[in-house]
């Protein structure tokens, strides 16, 4: 409809269904003289108003979204209130009860460095290799405040940053750090769970809603 010729949209990789992203990536190759800043204004103009089109540049001919990406950034948001918010009800999970965010976080260290996330990975998933590398595991314990809406709100998020992640794999490493936030699991335990390489050895996959791609690293 842009370019008035057939294009085929390379992604930078595939979420959940349900899953939300501030920074998805694509390319594709055109002949078009259209400026970035043209492209930009002209796909923005006929996406569905749910996908936003938020920077274009020009990049070499080879470039290819998926295989060039040096890492990527996820966010799981828990809503750690007694009542669900009306606005951010479809970007967080409720948990109403106290939360350990300190044994969190130190089991979010202990995914740090290269590891088999076997225990971790959806069973449905083709893959053949489960190793991947975390730079960034963290916990951020903040107060959401909206001056619009006049609303507080405590947000329990975890961050993590890796070469690539399994199907399913971030939620289920968040249900994980939840059950031991709940004191149900020892936060020293998130080490034999990885070693055990068995998904049945972990917490449950928490809704896809409370995950979002943040970022796709190309280490330009």
């Amino acid at each position: 409809m842009v370019v008035k010729s057939d294009t085929r949209i390379t992604g930078a990789g595939r979420t959940d269904a349900g899953v939300h992203a501030l920074g998805q990536a694509a390319n594709f190759k055109t002949d078009s003289r259209m400026t970035p800043a043209e492209f930009k204004a002209a796909l923005n103009s006929v996406l569905p108003k749910d996908i936003v089109i938020r920077h274009v540049q020009e990049v070499e001919d080879n470039f290819h979204a998926r295989h060039d990406a040096t890492s990527r950034t996820y966010r799981y948001t828990i809503l750690n209130e007694k009542t669900l918010s009306a606005f951010l009800r479809n970007y967080v999970y409720l948990v109403s009860r106290s939360i350990d965010v300190d044994g969190m976080a130190e089991a979010c260290k202990l995914l740090l460095g290269t590891h088999d996330f076997s225990s971790f990975a959806s069973t449905g998933d083709p893959v053949s290799d489960y190793v991947r590398t975390v730079s960034d595991a963290r916990i951020l314990d903040t107060e959401h405040s909206d001056s619009l809406f006049y609303t507080k709100n405590r947000l329990i998020q975890f961050h993590i940053e890796a070469s690539g992640f399994l199907r399913c794999m971030v939620r289920a490493i968040v249900g994980t750090l939840l059950e031991i936030g709940n004191g149900r699991i020892a936060p020293e335990k998130m080490l034999e769970i990885l070693e055990a390489r068995d998904r049945s050895t972990a917490g449950p996959s928490l809704p896809a809603k409370g995950l979002c791609l943040i970022k796709v690293d190309y280490g330009l």
